[in-house]
């Protein structure tokens, strides 16, 4: 293969995200070189990983470590708020100097910019480098504007649009995340063919589905955040008879979870368990019927959004429970495997859980949920990866 022997580097400002592991896992299967860099305090092992993980410290101050959280808020907003605008003075907004000044210190044959935080240093290092490089954008940077999850000022949102207008279209290949989202990224930068799609899938599967469970089984992963109408799909179960929930996650909403299922007598109907390594998440939510995620659409990158935690659960045999977004509506065989549920509140919820009755229907679903996975994850979906990255060093192709 033509990446054989090749050195790659993935960049990522943040923590080491599972999609970037899973790249650089197949990235090393396919015979090349792999460094993650990683622009972040948060900081992980990987030791026995075929692939190594370099951390810089990313342009902003060290978060307080005081414990007492009004002070610690205090000197985040104040002492360290000042020590950041002044390290992004000095290399930028997400440390674009330093991204590329670290770079071009590297012998490399590819440099990967895992979104737009880190493109423009990237670029600039490929084109020290005279490398090519590839542009993964998990997220739809156009229309971010709009997003609430992620805390951004105005002047970072405008960095990331303007750097995605300016580099995107030198990348030799453009990645994202679904065919709708690939169709609007070349609409909205005006790309001569649309970006490549690798979906978030794992490389694993359950050993086989269960049998539908009475009471019925439901699971929600993730990340614990308001944002995710995780409340609404708690106290809709919490009014159901017949079904059962567990949170698998972490986040801030874990103590209000834990305080409900106290204070409402909950504790037969609904859970939370942790977090678990990327690698078990299908064998560990095998035994459930569905898998449930139905946040309120709000800009167009949740209406493109094919998240991890589909690929997950249908990875186990669970129906997944979404909301119905322009992606899911054409999604190949959806409504084979899949159901919709409105979010608009918790008794939208309630009401489309109650429709999940037939044992025999149920049962065909999840059948037909862990077949189709087997067209998107495990040994196809790290193939696909190994097959995109050859067109980076494809000769007819620079």
């Amino acid at each position: 293969m033509q990446i054989s022997g090749k050195k790659i580097c993935i960049v990522v400002y943040g923590i080491v995200d599972g999609r970037s592991i899973k790249t650089a896992r197949a990235l090393s299967c396919a015979g090349a070189y792999v460094k993650i860099i990683s622009y972040t305090y948060s900081r992980k092992s990987y030791a026995g990983e075929s692939f190594q993980v370099e951390y810089h410290n990313p342009a902003a101050a060290v978060p307080s470590k005081i414990k007492l959280r009004p002070f610690r808020i205090l000197e985040n907003f104040t002492i360290k708020r000042i020590q950041t605008l002044v390290l992004q003075k000095k290399n930028g907004l997400f440390g674009t100097s330093k991204v590329a000044e670290d770079l071009t210190n590297e012998s490399l044959d590819c440099i990967c910019a895992v979104n737009a935080n880190v493109l423009e240093g990237c670029a600039i290092a490929a084109k020290n480098l005279a490398i090519p490089f590839v542009y993964e954008a998990y997220e739809y940077w156009p229309d971010h504007s709009k997003d609430r999850a992620y805390r951004l000022t105005s002047a970072e949102r405008l960095f990331l649009r303007q750097s995605e207008r300016k580099f995107a279209k030198d990348a030799k290949v453009f990645i994202t995340v679904s065919h709708y989202l690939a169709s609007q990224y070349q609409t909205a930068l005006g790309l001569v063919k649309e970006p490549a799609v690798i979906f978030n899938a794992p490389f694993t599967f359950a050993k086989h589905p269960t049998a539908v469970h009475s009471p019925l089984k439901i699971v929600c992963l993730g990340y614990f955040q308001a944002q995710r109408n995780l409340k609404n799909i708690f106290d809709a179960v919490a009014a159901l008879k017949g079904v059962e929930l567990v949170f698998q996650g972490e986040g801030a909403l874990e103590k209000w979870f834990k305080d409900e299922i106290n204070v409402r007598g909950l504790h037969d109907k609904i859970s939370v368990l942790p977090m678990v390594p990327q690698d078990e998440v299908s064998d560990s939510i095998a035994d459930y019927d569905v898998g449930i995620f139905c946040p309120q659409i709000y800009n167009e990158q949740m209406q493109g959004a094919l998240p991890n935690k589909f690929f997950e659960y249908i990875s186990a045999g669970l129906i997944p429970a979404m909301t119905k977004t322009k992606v899911f509506s054409s999604f190949p065989e959806f409504d084979s495997f899949g159901v919709f549920i409105d979010p608009e509140s918790a008794d939208t919820i309630r009401r489309d859980l109650l429709l999940l009755k037939d044992e025999g229907s149920l049962s065909q679903k999840k059948l037909n949920a862990y077949s189709a996975a087997k067209k998107y994850c495990g040994p196809l979906h790290i193939q696909s990866i190994a097959n995109l990255y050859e067109n980076v060093f494809d000769e007819e192709n620079l």
